[in-house]
């Protein structure tokens, strides 16, 4: 009991449960009658810093003085973003997109194949045996590289010191040519090699 008298915590105990039933007993005795009720009303406004601001105390007021048995309620909502109304990225072509489920089709048969990449679809249907030139992107990448190198050859030759130019420097390259072999792993191409078309 902390150094109190019980005496003085009974005391207090009952002073504090007088308060709380006092204050019970008023409210329930005064019901809210029909003229205190406010009609209450939901306004959806979009939310622009000061702007809302101003124009919901405008409306408050407004309210005061015409309706004060209206109670209006503010619901702030952010401006729709810049990418609903504009298209803010470029569109990827179809042959170019990832993560795709594609359908491959035999000229010589009815059978399909129907697969998933996660890499990009042209790439995957190039391991398909599919030809290089159905790409446009990558005649057009093939272009750039080849202005470039154009570019490289036209350079011309850098004033160099005396130093430097005396100095050669001669290296040793070698190449070894192996044939490549291409492992068939494509089921369409395996349906070829079984079938024979």
């Amino acid at each position: 009991m902390n150094g109190y008298t019980s005496s003085f915590i009974h005391t207090i105990i009952g002073i504090k449960l007088s308060q709380y039933r006092k204050k019970n007993n008023d409210v329930i005795q005064s019901p809210q009658t029909g003229s205190d009720v406010k009609k209450r009303m939901y306004v959806e406004i979009p939310f622009i810093e000061n702007a809302t601001k101003e124009f919901r105390n405008k409306i408050t007021h407004l309210r005061n003085k015409l309706r004060p048995d209206l109670d209006i309620q503010f619901l702030m909502k952010l401006p729709p973003a810049v990418q609903m109304l504009y298209q803010t990225k470029d569109p990827i072509d179809k042959k170019m997109k990832s993560d795709v489920v594609y359908s491959i089709k035999y000229a010589k048969c009815q059978h399909s194949y129907i697969g998933k990449t996660g890499s990009q679809c042209v790439k995957r249907l190039h391991e398909h045996g599919a030809p290089k030139s159905s790409s446009g992107q990558q005649q057009q990448q093939q272009q750039q590289k080849d202005n470039v190198i154009e570019q490289t050859d036209n350079i011309i030759e850098l004033n160099r010191s005396d130093r430097l130019k005396a100095k050669s420097t001669t290296t040793t390259t070698t190449i070894t040519s192996s044939p490549v072999i291409k492992e068939t792993t494509s089921a369409a191409q395996q349906h070829q090699i079984e079938t024979g078309h």
